[in-house]
């Protein structure tokens, strides 16, 4: 069975059980965090040193927390919902508890989840990687065709919706292989990686920094709530590619250096709520995704969507599109 929808079934069985969302994107990202073929978790690209440097974060309704370049915590999503859910707990004296931790505090912070001797994250396949172009980049030569032994670099994440009709959001990414130590992605940035609104849950992977540069997670969050004049939501996704992301500034320069460059995708997953009080409090949920690259490695698919808040329990739109450059 593939661990994406493995990962699926964990974010299911949570949901079937009365959990939250938030519960549900944790499992579902946990499991992938655990597998071997994902950039997150064990297994994760390795940085400039040889070591495992992760981010995760976690948002719904009530806020975005997350950790970022943690090195001995088996699971950052868990520590990321952890600490989300710590900050319902008020501190005396007007204290504000933190939404986000980085390196060694993140893991010093008493958190109750699993801590792991660093190299145990350190999987075969990624020390291989890691070795190879630790060569390439002392000694050279390099080629394009090395680029197809780049590792994994997508984020993994997950977007859920539960029978209250909350939404949440998660992602964690190992980041890109050789990265700078202390590099931090758009997995532990809100807006970037991740958005969540009352109607919107978003979740972002691709090329880490121009993910950043273009906040493309709150960008596709804003269109889709700002459809009108017959969009739909397939065409306000692409016009969050076309013109947020490929369009940008940012991009566009990255380009002229990098062949590289342009390179994201999106989940994204939208209810609309009946405000007229009838029998039905969920009208419509639709799951859209977009990508510039041929997969979106890690990215939940739609059967994490469950609509138990829906009598129907049935997606009644579903679109998919791929973006050309």
């Amino acid at each position: 069975m593939p661990v994406s929808a493995k990962a699926c079934i964990a974010a299911r069985d949570v949901l079937n059980g009365g959990g939250s969302a938030l519960d549900a994107v944790t499992a579902a990202v946990t499991v992938l965090e655990d597998s071997k073929h994902t950039n997150a978790g064990y297994g994760s690209n390795l940085n400039a040193e040889g070591k495992v440097q992760m981010d995760a974060a976690v948002m719904d309704y009530s806020g975005c927390s997350a950790v970022a370049a943690v090195e001995n915590v088996k699971n950052p999503v868990q520590l990321a919902q952890r600490l989300l859910k710590n900050r319902q707990n008020q501190l005396p004296y007007g204290r504000t508890r933190p939404n986000l931790l980085v390196g060694r505090s993140a893991a010093e912070w008493e958190h109750g989840v699993e801590l792991v001797e660093p190299e145990s994250l350190i999987s075969p396949s990624a020390q291989e990687v890691w070795q190879k172009w630790k060569d390439v980049i002392e000694h050279g030569p390099f080629s394009p065709g090395d680029w197809a032994d780049a590792g994994v670099s997508d984020t993994v994440g997950g977007i859920a919706m539960d029978s209250s009709g909350n939404l949440a959001a998660a992602c964690s990414s190992g980041g890109i292989v050789h990265k700078h130590v202390g590099r931090v992605g758009p997995a532990a940035v809100a807006g970037s990686g991740l958005w969540v609104e009352d109607n919107v849950a978003v979740v972002c992977s691709g090329n880490g920094e121009e993910i950043l540069d273009t906040i493309l997670a709150s960008k596709c969050a804003s269109r889709l709530n700002c459809m009108e004049g017959g969009v739909y939501e397939e065409e306000a996704v692409k016009q969050v590619m076309e013109r947020d992301f490929l369009g940008s500034s940012a991009v566009r320069r990255a380009k002229q250096n990098n062949r590289n460059a342009g390179q994201a995708g999106i989940l994204a997953l939208k209810i609309t709520r009946d405000e007229g009080g009838s029998s039905l409090p969920i009208q419509a949920i639709s799951v859209t995704w977009a990508h510039t690259t041929p997969s979106m490695h890690g990215l939940i698919v739609a059967s994490v969507v469950a609509s138990s808040a829906c009598p129907e329990g049935k997606i009644l739109k579903e679109c998919a599109l791929e973006v050309s450059e």
